[in-house]
């Protein structure tokens, strides 16, 4: 994956860290320590694992990508888990599942 590739999954995944943000803004204060800190943590962690892999090579890369992978995964399953909880309408449910998936096939293509 080219340089400006991995630029724009770290800039796309900084904007669905905004609309993620946004979104848990508006979650009721019950879901506080439960949903709004995993998906808030998990986004950031995503983020800094996005940027830091574009420094590592090799298997490093690799490790730090899988890792990557597996977190995009988590925060997929708890924002189902949050929809369904009805804690996200479904009208901003969709925008970020076409967030979550776009982040997923950008770094489907990196790895």
């Amino acid at each position: 994956m080219s340089e400006a590739d991995q630029l724009s999954l770290i800039l796309h995944w900084e904007g669905a860290c905004h609309l993620i943000f946004d979104l848990c803004l508006k979650m009721p204060k019950r879901a506080r320590f439960s949903f709004v800190s995993r998906l808030e943590g998990g986004a950031l962690e995503l983020f800094s694992l996005l940027n830091i892999a574009r420094y590592k090579r090799g298997e490093a890369l690799r490790e730090t990508l899988a890792d990557a992978d597996a977190q995009l995964a988590v925060l997929r399953a708890l924002s189902r888990l949050a929809h369904g909880r009805q804690l996200i309408s479904h009208g901003d449910f969709e925008r970020l599942c076409g967030a979550l998936d776009e982040a997923g096939r950008m770094l489907g293509g990196w790895i």
